[in-house]
């Protein structure tokens, strides 16, 4: 067990001109999904710079996206190497925006700094680092190891960083894990700290609607697949989405629609696409017959497929997930959140998905998402509040020294 001043000298060592110093550098770097090269040779280099074990795991996609790239493996090694701590981040960001009124790649101006990723994630990214750069300041010495991943293709069509991991059975001795995603912007509290112990999984499909084509002055004569397709979407309503106490309703979108020619023709062909979040107990089986059954219940003339989007693999899939709030690793997650920041954290659920559907369901251990607050991931004048992404790094560092130390 850690002592109390070693762990009084750790969190005095995380400074906010580390954090900020640490943010500015990864939000400088330009890293959209699939694009994460220079990103990812930089935290490279700041793990070896700290002592730790670190290597580069390749990434592989060939059937569908073609995406081939690396991602950062680093381990702090305890002198026992059990239990095992996963520390998760990812590096990538999507890609910028329209009506950004800040500078997009770091920009203080008081609490508030601005930037492309700068709240999702690389705000958790920084917190981890400095984190770990803290312990290794104050040469601590831990029983159980903690393993960095610092992953890539998070905001990418399939979370590939984090699938290749489990795939290649990177993560086998981790024991629990802590992804410090923004989780108080995600929740729908948006109140700092707030623990992420669930989140619905996810599916999405095509529908295509073929008709019979003709000409536009006599539609009549045709089918036209677009107004059976209008059909489809406005009956979705009717597919009952069951409820779950912590996760709330499983939800449906339409997402995109592609049909049409520039000629004066009935448009014989229509692709709807449908995103689908899920709750335990779903399964892409149910999926597809509810939507099945929808489209026979409306005896359409036009004929109508329904698939599931193509996968990387069979094994592939964002399932839901629930952490029991009695596990030991979010007892104490919220207990290092009180003594840092003096309040008892929410506890929430996300309707998005991300690596914990990935870590939970495929290797079987509990997963906390609890990250820095802010506002408008995804969008323009990003930003992430400082003083949370200092506080979110000294809880990493309790949780560190608490289950591993």
């Amino acid at each position: 067990m850690v002592n109390e001043d070693i762990k009084k000298r750790v969190l005095n060592s995380i400074r906010s001109e580390q954090i900020i110093g640490m943010l500015s550098n990864l939000v400088k770097i330009q890293s959209p999904f699939f694009h994460e090269e220079e990103i990812v040779q930089f935290v490279k280099k700041e793990c070896e710079k700290m002592g730790l074990e670190t290597k580069l795991h390749q990434v592989k996609e060939k059937k569908i996206t073609g995406f081939e790239g690396d991602e950062v493996v680093a381990r702090y090694r305890g002198k026992e190497g059990k239990p095992v701590l996963l520390l998760n981040g990812h590096l990538d960001t999507v890609g910028l925006c329209q009506g950004w009124t800040k500078p997009p790649w770091g920009y203080l101006e008081g609490n508030k700094f601005y930037g492309v990723g700068a709240l999702d994630m690389k705000s958790g990214d920084a917190a981890i680092l400095v984190a770990l750069h803290a312990l290794k300041e104050n040469d601590v010495e831990l029983k159980g190891d903690v393993l960095f991943t610092g992953v890539a293709a998070e905001e990418g069509p399939y979370i590939l960083g984090m699938y290749q991991l489990v795939k290649d059975k990177e993560l086998q001795d981790c024991d629990f894990a802590v992804v410090t995603e923004p989780s108080s912007g995600f929740s729908h509290r948006k109140q700092f700290p707030c623990l992420i112990l669930g989140a619905k999984g996810s599916y999405e499909y095509s529908i295509t609607v073929k008709g019979k084509s003709a000409h536009g002055a006599t539609p009549e004569k045709g089918i036209n697949a677009v107004d059976d397709a209008a059909r489809i979407i406005c009956a979705l309503k009717k597919i009952k989405l069951p409820h779950h106490p912590k996760l709330g309703d499983g939800k449906i979108c339409t997402v995109a629609i592609k049909a049409g020619t520039e000629s004066l023709s009935v448009p014989d062909t229509c692709t709807i696409k449908i995103y689908r979040l899920i709750i335990p107990g779903e399964t892409k089986e149910i999926v597809i017959k509810q939507m099945k059954d929808l489209v026979e219940s409306l005896n359409l003339l036009s004929k109508v497929e329904v698939k599931l989007r193509d996968e990387p693999d069979p094994q592939w899939s964002l399932d839901p997930y629930v952490v029991n709030e009695g596990e030991r690793i979010v007892k104490i997650v919220k207990e290092a959140c009180k003594k840092v920041t003096g309040k008892t954290p929410d506890i929430d659920y996300m309707d998005s998905v991300g690596d914990c559907n990935l870590i939970t369901p495929k290797l079987g251990i509990p997963s906390i998402q609890i990250g820095a607050s802010g506002e408008n991931p995804h969008s323009a004048d990003e930003y992430v509040e400082i003083n949370t992404v200092i506080d979110t790094a000294k809880i990493i560092a309790l949780t560190i020294l608490e289950t591993v130390g």
